[in-house]
Order: structure tokens, then C-alpha cells, then sequence
């Protein structure tokens, strides 16, 4: 109530009411990383009458962030290998308000919100998949406050339906010994175990060893809470941590379902000295390496 923020904070606050993202990019540039795909607008498929299963939520982090911009693509080559009509937001689409909100600044949270729920219904989007478990949460979990009643589902869930229904079906080898980090808004806020540990399993000659801290008993990899932006000053980083947990497993891969899990261990990873035998893959990029 009375704005007492870290300096940090009032940075990623200044950014996301000028830019409509946590970081100072241009909102121009928000869909740069899919232009030599030719996907369709929500604009595009409104002007010419078509009709898309889903509105391809990217996030800010899958937009801007140069190693998430893979996970997008890899998400894309996903949905296309399925058949799945989708179609992206492009410019127009704008932070979620989740790490503002959970920083506490409420206003311009509830600001974003409602200007991203109104574009929607301005597309009569029904449908939403993303692969930022901060996205779906807010979408799924919150915006219905506000009049944005969408089914969301998150990439996962969807891409573990793909293989199950047969639209999917991985049938090249992918070598690994893999260990999986639940994230903590698909885990312990929504109670989604399962579907990424059935992508996994259905990857031929993937090896899982399970971290001991797994499923409910997971543990955050640092970047709740609106900390991905803040830096720890006392005890051992959270980040530090949970990457002491995956390198325990001995695997060759850290497989993860958020954009800022990602970011967290890979940088946990790199300050392990581990980067040349440890890499951090999202399950898409994983399951469209496994297909054809």
C-alpha cells in the first residue's frame, strides 16, 4: 500500500507499463521470433472468417527470452506435426500481470488483465495453450475474475493428449538419461504430474531417474514469487539448490515445462561448471526432437 518496492521491482514494474513485458524490449518486437513461420494472427483469422482450435498463448518469456524463442518454435513444430490449428496474439499480446501481481503491485496487475481479457473476447478465443505454467495459471485460475472464461491447458497436457489420442507419435530414439523438474504453478497449484512424465516415457530409449525431491514434494527453483527478477542475499540460492538436486540424478539432461525453471537451473548448472555435460531442455523441444 505504501509502494516500499526494491529498486529491482519499481525496474520491472517501470517495464511492464511501458513495454507490457517484465523486460525493456520493444512490444514491437514481441512476435520477431516467429517471422519466418507464417503463423496467423488472431487478427489474421478474424479478417478472413477462419477458425483455430487454439489461441497459442507465448508468454513474455517465449517471446523475448532468446533461449525460450526455442521452445516456442519447438512448440510450434509440435502443434503442426499434430494437425493442431492455432494462431498467436502477435503484438498484441501483453504480460499476463502474474509477476506483478504476485510483487504486489495489484493496480497495474488487474490493468494488464483485464485489457488482455478484453482482447480475447474481442476474438472470441475459447480455447488457450501456453508453455508458461505463469500464464496458465493466471489465465486459467484468475482472469476469470474478470470476465475471462477460457478452457486453458497447458503444453504438456496437450502434447501428452497428442500421443495418447495417436496424433503424436515419437518413434526416433533420444539417448538420455533424464531427470524431470515439476514447476511449481503445473505441480503443486494445479495438480499436473502426470503428463509430463508420460511425454517423457513414451520417447523411445529415454532413460528418467526421478530428483528426491519430485511431483508434490518438489521444490521451487527460485523464481517464484516475482524473484526470477530479484537477487538473494543471504544463504545459498534457491536456484543453487534445486541444481544440486538434479546433478545428483547423474542425468544428462534436466527436463522442465516453464520458461523461468529454464533460465533458473540452466544458470545453476553453468555455476556448477556442468554446462559442457548438463543441458536444460523444455518438454517440447524434447517431444519434437522424438517426431517426425
Amino acid at each position: 500500500m505504501e509502494s516500499h518496492f526494491p529498486p529491482e521491482m519499481q525496474t520491472v514494474f517501470k517495464n511492464v507499463e511501458n513495454n507490457f513485458s517484465p523486460w525493456a524490449m520493444s512490444p514491437d518486437d514481441r512476435d520477431k521470433w516467429a517471422e519466418d513461420l507464417q503463423i496467423k494472427t488472431m487478427a489474421d483469422v478474424m479478417a478472413s472468417g477462419e477458425n483455430v482450435e487454439y489461441l497459442f498463448w507465448v508468454g513474455c518469456a517465449g517471446s523475448f527470452d532468446d533461449r525460450n524463442k526455442k521452445v516456442s518454435r519447438a512448440l510450434v513444430s509440435v502443434l503442426r506435426k499434430a494437425g493442431i490449428k492455432f494462431a498467436i496474439l502477435g503484438k498484441e499480446e501483453k504480460c499476463t500481470g502474474d509477476p506483478v501481481r504476485r510483487m504486489g503491485n495489484e493496480y497495474l496487475a488487474q490493468s494488464l488483465i483485464q485489457e488482455n481479457v478484453n482482447k480475447l473476447n474481442e476474438y472470441n478465443v475459447k480455447k488457450v495453450v501456453t508453455a508458461c505454467p505463469h500464464c496458465f495459471n493466471a489465465i486459467k485460475n484468475e482472469w476469470k475474475d474478470f470476465g475471462g472464461n477460457f478452457e486453458v491447458i497447458h503444453h504438456t497436457q496437450l502434447i501428452a493428449r497428442l500421443i495418447k489420442d495417436g496424433k503424436l507419435k515419437p518413434t526416433k530414439g533420444v539417448d538420455e538419461k533424464i531427470t524431470y523438474h515439476d514447476s511449481c504453478y503445473i505441480g503443486r497449484w494445479n495438480n499436473e504430474y502426470e503428463a509430463p512424465r508420460a511425454i517423457l516415457d513414451s520417447i523411445p530409449m529415454v532413460k528418467t531417474q526421478e530428483m528426491e525431491k519430485n511431483s508434490a514434494n518438489a521444490m521451487c527453483c527460485g523464481a517464484g514469487g516475482g524473484r526470477m527478477w530479484l537477487e538473494e542475499h543471504i544463504g545459498t540460492r534457491v536456484n543453487i539448490k534445486r541444481t544440486e538436486q538434479a546433478l545428483a540424478t547423474n542425468a544428462s539432461v534436466v527436463a522442465a515445462n516453464c520458461p523461468f525453471c529454464m533460465t533458473m537451473i540452466s544458470d545453476g548448472i553453468k555455476a556448477k561448471d556442468m554446462a559442457e555435460k548438463v543441458r536444460v531442455a523444455d518438454i517440447a523441444e524434447l517431444i519434437d526432437q522424438a517426431t517426425i
